[in-house]
C-alpha cells in the first residue's frame, strides 16, 4: 500500500477523532453547565437525616463524598441566600432522624424562621415524630414552618424533658476500684457518677434547671410557630403521645399525607415546571461569596494539647491547642482579615490546652483583630475558657455553657487487680514519685498537693472569667462553682453577650468591621483544609502528613469510647481537668 495513502488515512482518522472528541467535550461542558444551573422555578428540599456536623472531615471517605451532605454553616448561609433568590419559590423540610443537639436544632430552626419571614412558603414533612425519644426536639424544629404534614401512620410524641444519670459507686466497690477525686466546687459533678449513689442537692438543682430551661425554649418556640398559648402547648405536651388524627384535631399538624402526596401538592401549587432541588445541590451551585474577608476558626471536640484530629469512622474530634492557636495567629497576621469568628463546640478538657487557646485569642486582639465567639451545642468548662476572652460571645438559648470549675483525682485499682489474681509491686525514687499511681492511695501530703492544684486552677479560671466578663470576682464566683447553664440562663447571668449562632456572629463581625449589613462577607477557614491526596503528597516537618496512616488508625480510634472509659477508670492517664459530662437527651 502507498505509504502516503496510509499517512493521509491516519491524518483524516485522527482529525475526525479529534473533532468528535472536541464535540463530545463541548457537549459535556454544556450539559455540566446546565446541570449546575438553578431552575427558574425551584422548590428547595432540606432533608434532615444523619449528622449535621460543624465542619467536614478530611479523610478519604469525606473526600469521596461519603460524608454528610451539609455542615451547619453551609445550611445557614444557603437558606439566607435562597430567601433572596427569585428562582426559589418554596422550601420543603423533610424531617428524618437527624443527629443534632438542642443548640444545633435551634440554629437550624432560626434559619428556617428567617426564610419563612421572607414570605416564601415553608413546609415540613415527617413520617413520624414518634418511635422513640427525640420527638419534642424534632417537632420544635418543624414548628418553624408555615405548615406541618404528617404521614397518616405516624405519631406525634412530644414528651417534655428528662435527664438520667448513672451512679457507679456500688459497682466501683464491687470491682475493688476506689475513686479518689476532688472538685471545685459543688456543681462540678462529673465525678459524682463514681463517688455517689444518687444526685447530690447541687447536682439535682443544676440538672433540673438545665432541662427546665430547654423545656421553656421548646414550649415558647412551638407556641409561636403554631399560634398557640404557652399553656395550651404545655397541656398538649403533658398528654405526650398523640396519634396522627389527634395531632390534626389539636392543631399540631396541618394535614395527614404521604411524602408523594406532599410533592403532588407542591406541583399543583407551583406548576408542573417547578423543579425540586436538594439544598445540598443548591449549595454546590452557589457562586463563592465575595466581599471583605472574615476569618473562621473552629474549635470542635475535647480540648487537648497538640494537634487537632478527627476519627474518620465515628466523626468525633479533638480540639488541639497547637492547631487552634496556629490558626488564630495566622488569621491575626493576615492584613485582609477584618475580624475573626471563633466557633466552639466542646465539653472541655485539658486546663493547660484551654489556657493556651485563651492566650492565642488575647494575642489576636493585641494585633488589632476583634474576635467573635459563637457556641454550638456545648461550650462548657475548657470550651468556655477558650471562648470567654472574645470581644463578643454568642450562645444559642439551649447551648450548654459555663461549668467554670475544675475536677481532678485518680482511681486506685489495686483491689480490682487483686480480684483477678494480679499482684503489683513498685519501686520509686523521690518521696512523691507515686502520687499518680493507681496502686496507692493519696497520702495526706499528696492530698494537700491535689487540693492546692485545684485551688490554683480554679482561681486562675474564675479570675480570667471575671476580667473577661467585666464582673466583680464574687459575682462571677456565684455563677461559677462548676455549674452548667443554658445559653438563655448564661445571658441573664452575664456569661455571654447575645443569644444566637453563625448568622448573628456574622452580623456582629460586620458591625465590628464597619461592613454594611446588606453586604456579603467571605469567610475563610483557618487553617486551610487539605484534601486526602494533598496530605498524601505533603510531608511537612511536625505534621501528621500521611492520611493513609490516619485512615488505618481509624480502626484504633473507633475504640475511643472504650479508651475514654478506661481513662475515667484510672486505667489510662487522662489530661482532662476542665471537662463537663454529657447530659442525656430525651
Amino acid at each position: 500500500m502507498n505509504p502516503e495513502l496510509i499517512w493521509d488515512t491516519l491524518a483524516v482518522t485522527g482529525a475526525i477523532s479529534l473533532g468528535l472528541s472536541l464535540l463530545f467535550f463541548l457537549s459535556w461542558r454544556r450539559r455540566r453547565k446546565k446541570a449546575r444551573q438553578i431552575p427558574k422555578s425551584t422548590v428547595l428540599e432540606l432533608h434532615l437525616k444523619g449528622p449535621l456536623p460543624e465542619l467536614r472531615g478530611e479523610g478519604l471517605l469525606s473526600q469521596l463524598g461519603g460524608g454528610p451532605s451539609l455542615t451547619v454553616l453551609e445550611l445557614i448561609r444557603a437558606l439566607e441566600k435562597a430567601a433572596k433568590d427569585k428562582r426559589v419559590q418554596a422550601l420543603l423540610v423533610r424531617i428524618g432522624q437527624p443527629q443534632m443537639g438542642w443548640a444545633r436544632i435551634q440554629e437550624v430552626r432560626s434559619a428556617l424562621t428567617r426564610f419563612r419571614d421572607s414570605g416564601k412558603p415553608t413546609l415540613a414533612f415527617a413520617d413520624t415524630f414518634g418511635e422513640g425519644p427525640g420527638g419534642t426536639a424534632l417537632y420544635f424544629l418543624a414548628s418553624a414552618c408555615d405548615s406541618i404534614h404528617l404521614q397518616p401512620s405516624g405519631d406525634l410524641a412530644i414528651t417534655g424533658m428528662s435527664a438520667d444519670a448513672p451512679f457507679l459507686k456500688e459497682a466501683m466497690e464491687k470491682l475493688g476500684v476506689k475513686p479518689q477525686m476532688e472538685n471545685r466546687h459543688e456543681y462540678k459533678n462529673a465525678m459524682n457518677m463514681f463517688t455517689e449513689d444518687s444526685f447530690t442537692d447541687a447536682h439535682r438543682e443544676a440538672t433540673t434547671r438545665l432541662i427546665e430551661s430547654i423545656y421553656e425554649q421548646a414550649v415558647s418556640g412551638i407556641a409561636a410557630g403554631r399560634g398557640m398559648a404557652d399553656e395550651r402547648v404545655r397541656a398538649l405536651i403533658d398528654v405526650a403521645n398523640h396519634s396522627s388524627e389527634e395531632a390534626l384535631e389539636a392543631g399540631l399538624v396541618d394535614s395527614l399525607e404521604y411524602y408523594d402526596e406532599v410533592l403532588e401538592g407542591l406541583k399543583d401549587r407551583f406548576g408542573k415546571k417547578a423543579r425540586k432541588l436538594a439544598l445540598s445541590s443548591y449549595v454546590r451551585r452557589m457562586p463563592p461569596p465575595k466581599g471583605k474577608k472574615v476569618a473562621l476558626v473552629y474549635g470542635v471536640g475535647n480540648v487537648v494539647r497538640g494537634s487537632s484530629n478527627a476519627n474518620g469512622l465515628t466523626g468525633s474530634r479533638n480540639m488541639g491547642a497547637d492547631t487552634v492557636c496556629d490558626a488564630l495567629r495566622s488569621a491575626a497576621r493576615d492584613k485582609k482579615v477584618e475580624a475573626i469568628i471563633f466557633r466552639i463546640d466542646s465539653r472541655g478538657g485539658s486546663a493547660v490546652a484551654s489556657d493556651s487557646i485563651w492566650r492565642a485569642v488575647k494575642e489576636a486582639q493585641d494585633k488589632g483583630k476583634k474576635v467573635i465567639a459563637t457556641m454550638g451545642d456545648v461550650a462548657a468548662s475548657g470550651g468556655y475558657y477558650a471562648a470567654m476572652p472574645a470581644d463578643h460571645v454568642l450562645a444559642q438559648a439551649t447551648t450548654i455553657t459555663g461549668s467554670i470549675g475544675v475536677i481532678f483525682g485518680k482511681f486506685v485499682t489495686r483491689g480490682f487487680w487483686k480480684k483477678l489474681g494480679v499482684d503489683w509491686d513498685s519501686a520509686k525514687v523521690g518521696a512523691q514519685a507515686d502520687i499518680w499511681s493507681a496502686q496507692h492511695e493519696f497520702t495526706e501530703e499528696q492530698w494537700a498537693q491535689v487540693h492546692k492544684m485545684l485551688d490554683r486552677v480554679y482561681l486562675e479560671f474564675t479570675s480570667k472569667a471575671a476580667q473577661a466578663r467585666n464582673m466583680e470576682y464574687d459575682d462571677l464566683h456565684a455563677v461559677a462553682k462548676g455549674r452548667v447553664w443554658t445559653g438563655a440562663d448564661a445571658l441573664e447571668r452575664g456569661l455571654v453577650d447575645q443569644v444566637g449562632g453563625f448568622y448573628e456572629a456574622i452580623q456582629a463581625a460586620k458591625e465590628i468591621a464597619n461592613i454594611p449589613q446588606d453586604k456579603d462577607v467571605r469567610l475563610q477557614v483557618f487553617p486551610a483544609r487539605r484534601g486526602f491526596f494533598e496530605k498524601l503528597a505533603l510531608k511537612k516537618r511536625g505534621e501528621n502528613a500521611s492520611p493513609l496512616s490516619s485512615e488505618l488508625q481509624s480502626l484504633q480510634q473507633f475504640m475511643a469510647p472504650l479508651q475514654s472509659t478506661a481513662e475515667q477508670s484510672g486505667l489510662l492517664p487522662s489530661a482532662g481537668v476542665l471537662a463537663t459530662p454529657p447530659l442525656p437527651r430525651s
